[in-house]
C-alpha cells in the first residue's frame, strides 16, 4: 500500500531524474557541437593552406578573404547559438531546482496541515463519544433522524404519483376526443369557443362521458405535483434539521477546545495554498524553459548554429573551391596530398560528428516527451486530488514499475492511469470541525413509526376510477 501522497512524490522523483538525464544530454550535446566547430575550422584552415599552395598569390589571398570572412561570421553565430543554449540550460537548471524546492515546501506544508487535522479528527472522536450522553445532542440527532425518515417516506410517495399518472393517465391521453376537450378546457371557466363550437362539444362530452372523467384526470395530474412539492419541503426540514445537529456538534466541540485547532489549521491551509500557488508558477516558467530549450536543441533557431553551418558550406561549395581540390588531388605534389588527405578525413568526422549531435537531439526530444507525459499524468493526479492523505493504492510494486516503464518508453500515460485507477483506495477523514454530523459521531438506528404525507391527502386519485370507462370511446 502506498499513499497518495508518497505516489505524487513518486512521480516527482521520476521526473527530477529524467531531467537530470536531459542535462546529461545536454552537456553531450554542447561537446558534440564545440567538437564540430573545431574540425570545420580545422577544414578552413586546410583549405586555405591548399589555397595558398596551389594558387598564385593574388588568386590565393581572395581565397583566404573570403573564407576568412565566412569563418569569422560562422564562428561568431556559433558562440552565439552555444552562450545562448548554456544560458537556456542554466535558467532551466534554476528553475527545476525552485520547483523541486517548492514541491519539498508543498509536501512538508500538507504534512503539517494533516497532523491539525488529526488532531481535529481525534478530538472530534473524543466528543462524539461524550455526546451520546448529552440529552441536546441526542434530541437533535433524533430529530434528524425523524426528518429523514418522514422525507424518504414523501418521496417514495412522490415517485408512486409519478408513476402512477403515466399508467393511470393511458387511458385519458389515449383517447383523442377527450384530449380535444381537455386541451381547449372544456367545462371550465377558462373555456372560450362560438355558440356552434358549444354545441358540438356538449355531444361530444356527453359521448364520452367527459363531466365524470376531467376530474379524475385533473387530480391524477395534480397529485404528483403536490406530493413533489411535500417532498421537497421535508428535504428542506432534513437540511433544517442537519444544521441544528451540525450546531450542537459545533457547540460541543467549541467546549472541547477545537478553537485553537480551527486557527491553526486555517493558518496551515493558507501556508499550504501559498506555497502550492508558488509551485505552480514555478513549474509554469520551468514548462515555457522547457519550450524554448527544446526549440534549441532541435538546431532549427534562425541565426545560430544551423546558419553557421549553411554559411561554412556555402563557402566550400563554390566552384573555384571544388576545382582547387579537384587539381590538387591529380597532381603527384605529397604536400598537396597531405592536405587533400587531411580535408577528406575532416569532411568524414565531421559527418560523424553531425551525426551524434543529431542523434543526440533526437533522444533528448524523446526523453522530453515521455517526461513531459508524466508531468501530464502528475498534474491530472493532483487535480483529482489523489495527492491527499486519504488516498492510497494497493499496487504499490506494479505503479513503480509503470512509472519507470513511461519514463523508458515501453508504456503510455493511459497505462499508467489504468493501474492507477485499479489501484485506488480511499477513506473518510473527519475533519471539518465548522458542522455537518461528521464530526459528531455515527448515527443511531433510526426508529419506525407512523407514515407520513399531506394532511388529508391521499395515494392517489380518490373517489374515481383508475381511468374510465363511461361512454363510447373506452
Amino acid at each position: 500500500m502506498i499513499s497518495g501522497r508518497d505516489t505524487l512524490a513518486a512521480f516527482d522523483s521520476a521526473i527530477s531524474e529524467a531531467r537530470a538525464g536531459e542535462g546529461r544530454l545536454d552537456a553531450v550535446l554542447a561537446s558534440a557541437t564545440a567538437e564540430a566547430q573545431r574540425l570545420r575550422s580545422e577544414q578552413t584552415d586546410a583549405y586555405r593552406a591548399l589555397a595558398r599552395l596551389r594558387l598564385d598569390a593574388i588568386a590565393a589571398q581572395a581565397v583566404d578573404a573570403r573564407l576568412d570572412s565566412a569563418e569569422r561570421r560562422a564562428l561568431q553565430l556559433m558562440e552565439t547559438a552555444r552562450k545562448a543554449l548554456a544560458d537556456l540550460a542554466a535558467r532551466r537548471d534554476a528553475a527545476t531546482a525552485e520547483v523541486a524546492r517548492l514541491d519539498a515546501d508543498q509536501r512538508a506544508a500538507e504534512t503539517d496541515l494533516e497532523a491539525v487535522e488529526d488532531e481535529i479528527a481525534a478530538l472530534a472522536r473524543r466528543t462524539a463519544d461524550a455526546s451520546g450522553r448529552d440529552a441536546d445532542w441526542r434530541g437533535a440527532r433524533d430529530r434528524l433522524a425523524e426528518a429523514e425518515r418522514i422525507a424518504d417516506e414523501a418521496a417514495k410517495k412522490a415517485e408512486t404519483a409519478t408513476a402512477d399518472r403515466v399508467t393511470k393517465g393511458a387511458p385519458y391521453e389515449g383517447d383523442p376526443l377527450f384530449m380535444y376537450l381537455w386541451r381547449n378546457s372544456f367545462g371550465t371557466s377558462a373555456y372560450r369557443a362560438g355558440n356552434v363550437a358549444r354545441f358540438f362539444d356538449r355531444k361530444v362530452a356527453a359521448l364520452v362521458g367527459y363531466q365524470d372523467a376531467r376530474p379524475n384526470y385533473a387530480m391524477l395530474i395534480e397529485i404528483p405535483a403536490r406530493l413533489s412539492e411535500h417532498a421537497e419541503r421535508r428535504k428542506a426540514e432534513v437540511e433544517a434539521a442537519r444544521a441544528a445537529l451540525a450546531a450542537v456538534e459545533r457547540s460541543k466541540l467549541e467546549a472541547a477546545g477545537v478553537g485553537p485547532l480551527d486557527e491553526r489549521r486555517a493558518a496551515a491551509v493558507a501556508v499550504r495554498d501559498r506555497i502550492a500557488a508558488a509551485a505552480k508558477l514555478a513549474r509554469d516558467h520551468l514548462a515555457a524553459l522547457d519550450q524554448e530549450l527544446a526549440l534549441a536543441r532541435s538546431g532549427s533557431d534562425k541565426g545560430g548554429y544551423a546558419e553557421a553551418l549553411d554559411l561554412i558550406a556555402g563557402e566550400l561549395a563554390q566552384d573555384d573551391i571544388r576545382d582547387l581540390l579537384a587539381a590538387a588531388a591529380r597532381t603527384p605534389d605529397a604536400q598537396d596530398d597531405r592536405l587533400v588527405r587531411r580535408i577528406a578525413e575532416l569532411a568524414a568526422a565531421i559527418r560523424k560528428c553531425d551525426a551524434e549531435i543529431a542523434e543526440t537531439r533526437a533522444r533528448a526530444r524523446e526523453m522530453a516527451g515521455r517526461r513531459g507525459e508524466l508531468e501530464t499524468v502528475r498534474e491530472d493526479f493532483r487535480r483529482r486530488g489523489w495527492d491527499q492523505p486519504q488516498v492510497a493504492f494497493g499496487n504499490e510494486r506494479i505503479i513503480g514499475e509503470m512509472i519507470g516503464g513511461l519514463i523508458g518508453g515501453v508504456l503510455t500515460s493511459p497505462d499508467l492511469w489504468r493501474v492507477l485507477t485499479e489501484g485506488y483506495t480511499s477513506r473518510p477523514r473527519h475533519t471539518d470541525s465548522g458542522g455537518g454530523s461528521g464530526g459528531g459521531g455515527p448515527r443511531f438506528p433510526m426508529p419506525g413509526g407512523r407514515s407520513d404525507g399531506p394532511r388529508g391527502g391521499t395515494d392517489g386519485p380518490s373517489g374515481g376510477n383508475d381511468g374510465f370507462r363511461t361512454g363510447g370511446g373506452f
